[in-house]
C-alpha cells in the first residue's frame, strides 16, 4: 500500500532518534507527524458501561449480528471464547472489513490488534472510517513491509478495488506486532491515534485529515480489516482483542 523507500528515508532522517528511543521502554515511533503527546485513553479492561457498538470478542461464536462484511471473498472471522477476534483471509490482495454504521459526529473508536501471528509480508490490518456508496475510507493500520513493522494511514480512493488514494502519514514501528489504533471524528476532521501499551501511559495524536477532502459527503462507517497487497503471503490473519466506541 505504500513505498518502502518512503518509511526508510524518514527513518533515516531522524536516525538520531531512532538509537535515542533505544534507551527507554518501546515507544511508537512516527517521523514527520508527531503533533500532540497526551494520556492513555486506551484500555485493556472494559469499560464499566458498554457502548451499544462495543464488542470485547469475549463470546462463544462471533456475533454476526452486530457486524457486516464488505469485500468479505474467502474471509472468516472467528470468536471462540478466547477473548480476540480472528480475523482470517487465503484470498491475495484485498481488504476484508467488519464493519458498522457510525453514530452523529463527534465519536472516536479505538481497537487492540496483534497483525499476524507470524511475520507475513506485505499484510496489514488496522480500523477504517469509510463512505459506503462511494468506497471512499481512511484507513489506519499496522503493516508488515519486507520484514519491518510501519504505522501508516491512508485515504482510499476506492477500498473495494484496492485503489488507493494519499498517504496521509507512515513510519516505522518499535513495538512488534501490536497496536491501539483510534480514529476519532470531531466536525470537520478525522484525527489519527496509535500507542503501543497501556503501561507506558501515552499514546500519540499522529495526524489529521479534513472530511471534505477524502469524502463524497462523509463516513458512514466505521469497521477492522485484514488486507494483503504486492506480493502477499498465502494466508494472512489479525487479530482483534476488542472494538469500543472511545467517545
Amino acid at each position: 500500500m505504500k513505498n518502502r523507500l518512503t518509511s526508510l528515508a524518514s527513518c533515516l532522517w531522524l536516525v538520531g532518534m531512532c538509537f535515542a528511543l533505544t534507551a527507554f521502554p518501546q515507544q511508537p515511533f512516527i517521523p514527520n507527524s508527531l503533533t500532540t503527546s497526551e494520556q492513555f485513553v486506551g484500555d485493556d479492561a472494559p469499560p464499566a458501561v458498554a457502548n451499544a457498538l462495543d464488542d470485547e470478542f469475549n463470546q462463544s461464536t462471533f456475533n454476526s449480528s452486530q457486524w457486516t462484511w464488505v469485500n468479505q471473498s474467502t474471509a472468516t472471522a472467528t470468536v471462540n471464547g478466547s477473548g480476540f477476534l480472528e480475523l482470517a483471509s487465503t484470498a491475495a490482495n484485498g481488504q476484508r472489513m467488519l464493519t458498522q454504521s457510525v453514530p452523529s459526529a463527534p465519536y472516536k473508536f479505538g481497537t487492540h490488534l496483534a497483525c499476524g501471528q507470524t511475520q507475513e509480508n506485505f499484510h496489514s490490518c488496522g480500523i477504517t472510517l469509510r463512505e459506503l456508496a462511494t468506497h471512499k475510507s481512511i484507513i489506519l493500520y499496522l503493516s508488515d513491509v519486507s520484514n519491518v513493522w510501519d504505522i501508516t494511514a491512508f485515504s482510499m480512493t476506492d477500498d473495494i478495488a484496492g485503489t488507493a488514494g494519499t498517504q496521509l502519514f507512515t513510519g516505522v514501528w518499535y513495538c512488534g506486532n501490536t497496536a491501539y489504533l483510534q480514529l476519532e471524528r470531531v466536525s470537520a476532521n478525522i484525527n489519527f491515534y496509535v500507542g503501543c501499551d497501556p503501561a507506558y501511559n501515552s499514546t500519540f495524536r499522529a495526524g489529521q485529515a479534513a472530511v471534505a477532502t477524502y469524502f463524497t459527503t462523509a463516513p458512514d462507517q466505521v469497521g477492522l480489516f485484514s488486507a494483503t497487497s504486492g506480493s502477499p503471503a498465502t494466508a494472512t490473519n489479525a487479530h482483534f482483542y476488542w472494538f469500543r466506541r472511545i467517545s
